[in-house]
């Protein structure tokens, strides 16, 4: 019966607009079927989700059992306090996101707070990583650019290449991924440095310039200058 005060009603209880069996005044729940999707006049917890009466407050939502929690992506310490019954790296989330190289927060996946998701390439914000091995971005654990290397499939890049896991395919001729080759970093795909030959590709009496192009050694048949390590051809 629709009522507005709570003397109208033979319980005396008038709630959300009805009478209703019980006080109904708990967190979370309603006497009105708009409210509750259940029968008028009748108490019922208001579906999981919702809030139609703003009672939780920002972020928060009805449980379906007359409790507020956190959505995904809000604050918590335990997952008895989310609406997913998931807390990982002090968020609510979608899911338990325990698994190896994944996290819950924006920070470490560059998706929204609240989403599980796999942890972003060199990142191991759980430590979970051997040293010198970090998260590939597909939930596994790899080596990082410069650690030494049996195959492809063991660097975070996929390109093992002079026994370094390289940033780059590092193809091509008077190139290297060895720092002793190129005066850089291991790791770092770069131009051989000048004089040397490290992969054995210029054939000989042929080194390699410094900026990727191999070139006579002095004695060695020019032509003109561009084609002597020296710049300098004389008859």
């Amino acid at each position: 019966m629709v009522c507005t005060e709570d003397h109208e009603c033979l319980s005396n209880e008038c709630t959300d607009g009805f009478c209703c069996d019980v006080a109904c005044a708990g967190e979370c729940e309603a006497c009105a079927a708009a409210l509750s999707g259940g029968t008028d006049g009748v108490c019922s917890f208001i579906p999981t989700g919702n809030d139609p009466e703003n009672e939780c407050g920002v972020g928060s939502h009805c449980n379906g059992a007359g409790v507020c929690l956190g959505g995904d992506g809000e604050p918590c310490a335990a997952g008895g306090e989310c609406l997913s019954g998931n807390c990982a790296d002090d968020v609510c989330c979608t899911t338990a996101c325990n698994g190896p190289c994944e996290s819950c927060v924006l920070l470490y996946t560059g998706v929204a707070d609240g989403a599980c998701a796999p942890v972003v390439a060199y990142e191991d914000p759980d430590g979970e990583c051997a040293l010198g091995s970090s998260c590939d971005g597909a939930n596994t654990c790899k080596k990082n650019d410069g650690q030494l290397c049996g195959g492809a499939g063991e660097c975070i890049t996929g390109q093992c290449v002079d026994g370094v896991c390289c940033d780059q395919i590092c193809g091509g001729t008077c190139r290297s991924c060895l720092g002793a080759d190129t005066g850089g970093l291991d790791g770092d795909c770069a131009y051989a440095s000048f004089g040397l030959d490290p992969d054995t590709e210029c054939g000989a009496g042929l080194r390699c310039d410094g900026s990727g192009v191999f070139k006579n050694l002095d004695g060695q048949g020019g032509g003109d200058d561009s084609k002597c390590l020296s710049d300098n051809c004389a008859y």
